[in-house]
């Protein structure tokens, strides 16, 4: 929308647009607020896969510590 246009709208028209953007807001923000907590979650997940597995193959981890 250019600025022309916003300049036209009517105040019931404005109200509704600040509406829609507030609500596209908080629906942004709640996404992005649960995409953190999944990496979070994924790199805690992968922290104890690579414990259990320096548990069970020892000499596997070394390997993979030494390249």
């Amino acid at each position: 929308m250019t600025d022309k246009e916003l300049h036209k709208l009517k105040r019931p028209e404005l109200l509704d647009l600040l509406l829609y953007m507030r609500k596209e807001l908080d629906e942004l923000q709640e996404e992005n607020e649960s995409l953190k907590r999944q990496l979070e979650n994924s790199e805690a997940n992968r922290e104890i896969l690579e414990k259990i597995f320096q548990a069970v193959c020892p000499e596997e981890s070394k390997k993979e510590s030494d390249v």
